[in-house]
């Protein structure tokens, strides 16, 4: 199923989708590829930056701007940010 769409989050609508490769629904990975990745984010899947991170938020997909976090607590700060931005934006 192709939604032909592109979002940073998905809608109540895309949670309740029956497609295999909702994530949400169905555990473990999609039955296949769901994109190409760009030359940056091979390289970085290749050679990561040194760090401790465990979470990443785009907290403002306008501007391109992600930002990580060590723990949980920072984690949900993030998505609090991307979230302003999102209804503000």
């Amino acid at each position: 199923m192709t939604l032909n769409k592109f979002d940073v989050s998905a809608s109540n609508e895309d949670l309740r989708s029956r497609s295999r490769y909702n994530t949400y629904a169905h555990l473990g990975l999609p039955p296949g590829p769901i994109c190409n990745p760009g030359a940056d984010a091979i390289e970085a899947a290749l050679k990561p930056a040194a760090g401790p991170w465990l979470y990443f938020v785009t907290t403002d997909p306008e501007k391109g701007v992600t930002k990580f976090a060590t723990s949980e607590a920072q984690f949900f700060k993030l998505v609090e940010e991307f979230n302003k931005n999102r209804r503000t934006g």
